[in-house]
């Protein structure tokens, strides 16, 4: 094997061990050297893989971070800009429910504050990736950047709370979060951005199509 597959390889195993025994007894009474017993290497090694215990339930942030952005650099130029991130956290969250370890973080984010507030951090992440490609799409006036923050806090929030719902109650994230964004694309509250943005009146306002 190679070392980057062993190392991919270790860092997975870390994490499912540390999703089992936080599930299992809670992320408080678990320690690093458990969870590293657990995938048969030291505490030492668990450390080099990382920064802290809670942060073994997020093992490949960062790729999927890099992932959204790509995705985002790739949505076409023409359009309602909103409308096809929306689209695009649906196909997001639909990809993400395959995942029972997956459901299992966001059932953690229910009773530990730690793996709460990393979450929470680690969705600021993807908020300011998508505030960012708004800005890009409609400029850099100062309103213009409050219009793509603010749209980038709503659209994530919907995101986030039915990713939340899926792990506390069993809810079907991806019908969740389209059944939400319908009702939100074209309502007054995505309106903000056009209200801000600087230059011509818009024109009518597309809903959103993605399938429920």
């Amino acid at each position: 094997m190679k070392r980057a597959e062993q190392r991919a390889a270790t860092r997975q195993a870390l994490a499912t061990q540390a999703l089992r025994l936080f599930t299992a007894q809670g992320v408080e009474a678990t320690t690093v050297e458990e969870i590293a017993a657990g995938a048969g290497v030291s505490a030492r090694t668990f450390f080099l893989h990382f920064p802290a215990k809670a942060a073994a339930v997020f093992p490949d942030h960062d790729e999927n971070l890099d992932r959204f952005r790509a995705a985002l650099a790739e949505l076409p130029g023409d359009g309602d800009d909103v409308a096809q991130v929306c689209r695009l956290l649906v196909d997001s969250i639909r990809w993400q429910a395959r995942s029972q370890f997956r459901r299992g973080r966001y059932a953690l984010v229910a009773t530990s504050e730690a793996v709460r507030d990393l979450d929470a951090r680690t969705d600021r992440d993807y908020e300011d990736a998508l505030a960012e490609h708004l800005v890009v799409r409609w400029g850099d006036d100062p309103r213009t950047v409050l219009a793509a923050q603010a749209t980038a806090n709503v659209v994530l929030g919907v995101a986030r709370a039915a990713l939340l719902a899926w792990g506390r109650d069993g809810l079907d994230p991806a019908a969740s979060a389209s059944a939400l964004f319908k009702r939100l694309i074209g309502s007054p509250l995505t309106g903000m951005a056009d209200d801000l943005r600087p230059g011509p009146a818009p024109g009518p306002r597309s809903r959103m199509d993605a399938e429920g």
